[in-house]
This record gives C-alpha cells, sequence and structure tokens, in this order.
C-alpha cells in the first residue's frame, strides 16, 4: 500500500469491553498497549466505506477468535513519537505501533495519548424483524 500518510485513519480492532467506555464514548489507554512482542496491531482503512471497515474487524475477529465489540479510530498524525507506525501485510492492510519505550509507565503514557485522540465507534447491531 505504500508509506503511511499523517492524514490516514488508523483502526484498531476492540474485543474486550475493558479497553473502552461505551456510555461514555471514549477509547480507554489500554486497547493501545503494545502486545508482549512489543507492538500494537492496527489497520489502516482510509477510503473504506464503513461497512467495509467493520467487515475487516469480522474478518480479523475470526481470525483471532474473538468478538468484535468496537473499534477506535485515531489519525496517523497523532501518533506520538517515538512511536512509528510500520506497514506489515499480511493481512493486508496491517500495520503495527512499534518503537515502544521499555517502562511500562511509558508506554502508559503514550497509550493514552493516543487514545485521547482516539475516536469510538460500536459495534453497530443488526435489527432483526420477528416473526408474527
Amino acid at each position: 500500500m505504500g508509506p503511511i500518510l499523517p492524514d490516514e485513519e488508523l483502526s484498531r480492532y476492540l474485543f474486550e469491553s475493558g479497553k473502552f467506555a461505551a456510555t461514555k464514548g471514549r477509547v480507554k489507554p489500554g486497547a493501545f498497549v503494545p502486545a508482549k512482542n512489543g507492538k500494537t496491531s492496527v489497520f489502516r482503512t482510509f477510503g473504506m466505506l464503513e461497512a467495509q471497515n467493520w467487515e475487516l474487524g469480522e474478518t480479523v475477529a475470526r481470525e483471532v477468535q474473538r468478538t468484535l465489540l468496537a473499534r477506535a479510530e485515531v489519525h496517523a498524525s497523532k501518533v506520538p513519537a517515538p512511536l512509528r507506525i510500520e506497514p506489515s501485510e499480511p493481512p493486508p492492510r496491517h500495520a503495527n505501533l512499534i518503537a515502544w519505550p521499555e517502562s511500562r509507565d511509558e508506554q502508559l503514557m503514550l497509550a493514552l495519548q493516543i487514545a485521547e485522540e482516539a475516536r469510538l465507534f460500536l459495534k453497530p447491531t443488526r435489527n432483526v424483524e420477528t416473526p408474527r
């Protein structure tokens, strides 16, 4: 896909309710804290329709055998230094936030900065008509 541009939207798919506050409409810092491998998985979702973004999230959910609950979106330009966004395909559109400091406190501070800039999108529920 090429280099990541500052105005690109990045989506972090959320599978745990503790990573966001639905009633407050906000993303919690834990949503962006790196995994044990020192990376935070995100997807480059610029140019995608809303339905396509959710379908990508559902594909990821099936792959990791989890239930998709929500997603956090943030512009690439809001990812603070020293972090970098590294394209990491496959799967298509995948990238990682890398170069996290080793200190857990520093990781939390950076994750908080990202979370404060992120927008929360709750997974839409399908309205299924009940038979009469």
